[in-house]
Order: C-alpha cells, then structure tokens, then sequence
C-alpha cells in the first residue's frame, strides 16, 4: 500500500504541475485553477496515508532480505517523521474545501444562484448557501484538529458536501450538456470522497485502540 500511494502521489504532482498550473499560468482558466486544488487534496490524502501506515512497518534484518523487505526496512527509517506527514496531510487535503469555504463568502449570491437553480426559493437558497460556508468551514477546523472523533465528524461533513455538490453541480449538467469539464470534477470529487471515507476508516480505529 505505501508504495502504490507514493507512486500515486508522484503522479499526481507530475500531472498536477503539466496538467494544470502550466495551462493556468498561460490562460488564467478558472478550471484548472480548481482542478489543482483538488489535486492538491488528493496528494495531501495521500500524504496522510502515508503517515498513518509507517508506524505498522517494522525493521527487517540486513541478511538475506527480498526486495519487499527492503522496501519494509527503507518505509522503517521513516517511522520518526510519520506525524509530520499526518499532520502536513491533512492540512493539505483541505485546501480545495477552504478554498471554496473563502470563495462562496467573497461572492454568495453566487453561491445562492446556483442553489436556486435547484429550485428553491431565494430565501431558503440563502439560508442554504450560508449554511454551506459555515459547514466547509467548521468542517476544515474539525478535520485539522487531528483529535480523532473531531476528523471523523470533519470528514463527515467534508463527505456530505462532496456528494450534493457532484450531484447538483456536475452530475446534472453533464447528463444536460455532455460537457466533459463536468465528467473531470466527478471524478475528483468521487477520489476526494474515497479520501473522506478512508479518513474515517483511520480514525474509527485510532478511536477504538485509544
């Protein structure tokens, strides 16, 4: 499993560098601006991930070792600084929700006029838009925190926003327009999801063995 995050995470940097702040840098497109910062929380996940599975290596003796026990010695070294990674992780995974959280509060009528695009009312699209912010906000807090009942419930909420945003805001337009901008945020906010549920998984059990 750290293996295949590492390599994950050197992809992810190699396409989110090529693939996104290049073409940003030359055009100033608002769509690889966001896609980036997903990006960026994929590989702070996959940072945690790292951070929470090095404290299970162990050391393996210098003799006679396979290559996957030299992969476990070389994961081993690295035991002492799995809390830098943790925490640097988590921190990084909520870029993309802050980001939103500050964007959605410089411009909420924005935000109000895509909920009522849903179909609700003006009054009850702002209640709902305000409380969006306050939700991604105390979210991003909760998730920093790094106390365990208080990632899950940020995790919790990050999952919830996740899930009605694809739906509403990218899921629908794709089945309209067949655009494929929409089909790309499906399936980054699907991983960011993964990388909710998977922070859950840890930190139900950092709760359990606490």
């Amino acid at each position: 499993m750290l293996l295949g995050t590492a390599l994950l995470l050197m992809f992810l940097i190699a396409s989110t560098f090529f693939g996104h702040y290049k073409p940003w840098k030359q055009s100033n497109d608002l769509n690889h601006f966001f896609m980036m910062l997903k990006n960026i929380g994929m590989c702070g996940h996959c940072l945690a991930t790292i951070g929470f599975e090095l404290p299970q290596t162990g050391a393996v003796p210098a003799s006679h070792r396979s290559f996957h026990e030299m992969l476990e010695a070389y994961w081993a070294t690295l035991r002492p600084y799995s809390w830098i990674l943790q925490s640097s992780g988590m921190v990084l995974f909520t870029a993309p929700f802050l980001f939103s959280c500050l964007h959605y509060a410089m411009d909420i009528n924005q935000l109000v006029g895509m909920i009522m695009e849903a179909g609700l009312g003006r009054c009850t699209a702002r209640l709902c838009a305000v409380l969006v912010v306050m939700l991604l906000l105390v979210s991003s807090l909760l998730y920093m925190s790094g106390a365990a009942i208080l990632v899950e419930m940020g995790a919790l909420g990050f999952l919830t926003f996740l899930l009605v945003s694809t739906y509403f805001g990218h899921l629908k337009p794709y089945l309209q327009s067949g655009e494929k901008i929409h089909y790309l945020h499906i399936q980054k906010n699907l991983s960011l999801a993964g990388g909710c549920v998977m922070a859950l998984g840890f930190a139900i059990s950092e709760g359990c063995r606490s």
